[in-house]
């Protein structure tokens, strides 16, 4: 049986118990209502039953004061008496036995009125079995009876006789010897015996229901008590079972995973039932089982990482002590390089001069020229690859002063001037009189746009434009940008010529001797400032090279 099924069962047997025991509170809580019902019932009987008692005594008593006296307020109430009690007159609130004493003693009345009804119908209203309700009726024709001789005792009384107030004597004892005579009381006594039996009848069916509702008050009480314990044991025994089934294995489950986590990864759940606890058991021993590959298969996976890891470390420090050998190799070199390059350069310079007479050839002037052209190129060219050997090795120190732009633009231009006329371009620098200085390095900052100046001559058709334009952005940042209507290249040459000793492929690009350094220690000397070199550019119609250097380094003067 599965859980979910066991579930059901167990909640259905409980929501069972639970309907049966509100069922029986129902059935105590209705047989309380009809002890209650049962007992006003013989209290509203008792005491209407000795209403009407009290009416034909209260009605005897107005006759009897009535002959005595002859004041006619008696006889009236006697008829009010008689008209209340068959219902033909408003029913005083509150009447009671003691009703008209009051009203005798001083003729006020207690209360208001209500509505007509007669003692009759009223005992009717309470549900009586139509054996009471026939002794009733029999009492109640036999205090009509009796009220006939009280109105013939009426009757038998003058008024007046010959104009002087009062009545006859032989009448008068008369009327007293029918309301005090044998006949009287044997009439009186006949409304006492049906009325006694009505209550000994209307007794005894009410001490059978209330004996009724009894017995089955206590059935239900006890049957009551039963079912709670029924519920109270059945409710146990679920907390016991759910503890069992559910609880205890899912604690076990618990206490696994802590041996699991603390290392014991061979730890497993022992499967003890077949439901979904047993799956839940497979489930997640299957995946202690997975998770335990895995961690083999990680520390596996690491111990390999960190041997590549170790490898590579090794092969960076490698790498990093070949890189400063090179550095230190170039920078070696350079320096012996440039040295005989200074006398050739020096010795050709003084041929191409004349400085002691002419040459005697022309051939010799043309060759001048050209050793002293290669060799200015080859200092250049040694230059660039000392400071970028200086760069990378982190040797190169930046002498660093207040720039100010124009001046800095304005010498580049100078050292650039002569290639540019011999190219036909024209040159324009576009910076405010009043612009911010720029705390920099001045030689590095020549050099870096000279070489853009230099690569915007070289590749730009003859009679272009070059500009530089100089502003502060938003970000208080300098922008140097060296903008010309050159040649331009592809996304994939602007990729190259970032690169160290690559070039952009192109016919006009060939046409140029260099070796591909210039871009590269631009991009580093900017990372020394750091700053940021952006190149932009679109085939056959130009290239703008910008360069943005920190806000900490815009001096407002």
């Amino acid at each position: 049986m599965t859980i979910r099924t066991q579930f059901v069962v167990i909640f259905s047997i409980l929501l069972v118990l639970l309907s049966a025991i509100i069922f029986i509170m129902e059935r105590v809580a209705d047989n309380h209502d009809t002890l209650a019902k049962q007992e006003h019932i013989r209290f509203e009987s008792h005491k209407l039953a000795n209403q009407i008692r009290h009416s034909s005594d209260d009605l005897t008593r107005m006759a009897r004061t009535y002959v005595a006296t002859g004041d006619k307020k008696y006889k009236a109430y006697f008829q009010e008496i008689l008209a209340i009690r068959n219902g033909t007159a408003p029913r005083p609130l509150n009447y009671n036995q003691v009703y008209w004493d009051f009203v005798i003693g001083n003729g006020v009345r207690p209360e208001g009125f209500g509505e007509p009804i007669s003692l009759l119908s009223m005992l009717k209203e309470l549900g009586l079995s139509s054996q009471e309700i026939a002794k009733l009726e029999e009492a109640t024709k036999f205090s009509d009876d009796l009220a006939s001789l009280e109105n013939k005792a009426f009757d038998a009384l003058q008024e007046e006789v010959d104009g002087v107030a009062g009545t006859k004597a032989a009448e008068k004892e008369f009327a007293r010897d029918i309301l005090h005579g044998e006949q009287y009381d044997k009439a009186k006594s006949k409304i006492m015996r049906p009325i006694l039996e009505f209550m000994i009848l209307l007794d005894a069916r009410i001490r059978k229901k209330i004996e009724n509702a009894r017995i089955d008050m206590n059935y239900y009480n006890n049957l009551l008590y039963v079912m709670i314990v029924m519920t109270v044991l059945f409710s146990v025994f679920a907390y016991f079972y759910i503890r069992w089934r559910i609880i205890n294995p899912v604690l076990s489950l618990a206490m696994i995973s802590n041996r699991i986590e603390k290392g014991e990864l061979g730890a497993r759940a022992t499967r003890k039932s077949s439901d979904e606890v047993g799956k839940l058991f497979d489930a997640f021993n299957s995946m202690t089982e997975k998770n335990r590959v895995a961690i083999a298969n990680l520390k596996l996976e690491n111990l390999e990482r960190r041997k590549v890891e170790k490898e590579l470390e090794i092969a960076r420090a490698n790498a990093e002590e070949a890189n400063l050998a090179k550095s230190k190799f170039l920078a070696a070199m350079s320096h012996d390089l440039r040295t005989p390059l200074n006398a050739i350069t020096g010795f050709s310079d003084m041929m191409r001069l004349k400085i002691y007479g002419p040459l005697g050839n022309t051939h010799y002037e043309e060759y001048a020229d050209a050793i002293n052209y290669s060799a200015l190129l080859l200092v250049s060219q040694i230059n660039d690859i000392l400071d970028l050997a200086k760069v990378e090795s982190g040797k190169y120190k930046l002498t660093e002063k207040l720039l100010e732009i124009a001046g800095v633009v304005r010498s580049s231009f100078l050292q650039v001037e002569v290639s540019a006329k011999s190219s036909g371009h024209t040159m324009t620098a576009l910076v405010a009189p009043d612009a911010p200085g720029l705390l920099g390095d001045e030689k590095i900052m020549i050099q870096i746009l000279n070489n853009l100046l230099s690569n915007a001559i070289k590749f730009t058709p003859f009679g272009g434009n070059i500009t530089v334009i100089s502003s502060v952005d938003d970000e208080n940042c300098t922008v140097i940008s060296v903008m010309d209507t050159g040649i331009g290249m592809s996304e994939d040459d602007i990729v190259k010529v970032l690169v160290p000793f690559e070039q952009a492929d192109g016919t006009l690009t060939r046409n140029h001797i260099g070796t591909g350094l210039g871009l590269h220690l631009c991009v580093n000397f900017m990372e020394l400032f750091g700053g940021t070199l952006k190149l932009e550019s679109v085939v056959n119609e130009g290239t703008t090279v910008t360069l943005r250097f920190p806000p900490e380094r815009t001096l407002n003067s």
